[in-house]
């Protein structure tokens, strides 16, 4: 070009370059023929800046809804947890209540009562070999005599009610009877024999086996009613009446095993 001095290139030229060369030619198809090449390349980085930025931001959005989403799932889970582990269910505002076995009955039912008594049995018996403790410790021997009998009992207490819930899958009472009479009359043996009634008094032990037996006297009458008005599962509900009626016997000689080597008072009527 005699006026400026510079290489004319024609249209079909340019399209076969592909960009504008920025030289500001006559010819130039592109629509940024007056920017030059820095121009459009700051052009490119900041396209490719702004996509880079919008798929960080649609990232940070994604992580976020799953996180939002993993805690309503989470809470939503705490309070179908917390629904489960409720103590109360309101179906015993009626008066009734429901056994293993599937029956309602009123919580006056004789079935309710002996249950009860045995629960109040077991925590007797717990009370029992707590304070039983102190003075077993010289006393090896007797410890498995005593407190580690008082600890089955518990354990066999939850059995029985189980079988006066209609739960009748195992019953060991028959088979622990002959044990728990080896060792009353293991106590028995070590004792002065007996020649007048027994009172309720000095160390807090003798006490509470006292207790313990009462309670267990007034769960074995409760049983036995039991077995004399219902006609099923007599079987094993006489087991537990039995065993309970050999439990009494135990925590009565406990009772004075207690009292005839720790207590001053005398504890029987002269």
């Amino acid at each position: 070009d005699p006026n400026s001095g510079l290489s004319v290139f024609t249209e079909y030229a340019h399209k076969a370059r592909g960009y504008c060369c920025g030289s500001g030619c006559r010819h130039c198809p592109y629509r940024d023929s007056q920017r030059t090449r820095a121009q459009l390349s700051t052009k490119r980085n900041f396209r490719e800046v702004c996509v880079w930025l919008m798929t960080f931001v649609v990232a940070i959005w994604h992580l976020l809804s799953g996180l939002v989403l993993f805690d309503r799932r989470k809470h939503k889970n705490a309070e179908r947890q917390h629904k489960k582990s409720k103590l109360y269910t309101r179906g015993g505002d009626a008066g009734y209540t429901r056994l293993l076995a599937g029956a309602r009955i009123a919580k006056y039912d004789v079935v309710v009562e002996a249950m009860g008594d045995i629960d109040e049995l077991s925590t007797k018996l717990g009370f029992a070999a707590f304070h039983c403790q102190p003075w077993l410790l010289r006393r090896g021997k007797w410890r498995s005599l005593v407190v580690d009998r008082l600890h089955t009992s518990q354990e066999m207490l939850l059995e029985a009610g189980a079988i006066l819930a209609g739960n009748v899958t195992g019953n060991r009472f028959a088979s622990t009877l002959a044990t728990l009479e080896t060792e009353l009359d293991t106590l028995d043996a070590a004792l002065p024999k007996l020649r007048n009634f027994v009172l309720p008094r000095a160390l807090i032990s003798t006490l509470a086996l006292h207790e313990a037996r009462v309670v267990c006297r007034r769960a074995e009458r409760h049983v036995w009613k039991l077995v004399h008005e219902e006609a099923s599962e007599v079987d094993a509900t006489t087991q537990v009446a039995i065993f309970l009626n050999r439990l009494s016997d135990f925590l009565f000689v406990a009772a004075r095993t207690a009292a005839h080597f720790h207590s001053r008072q005398p504890t029987e009527l002269s």
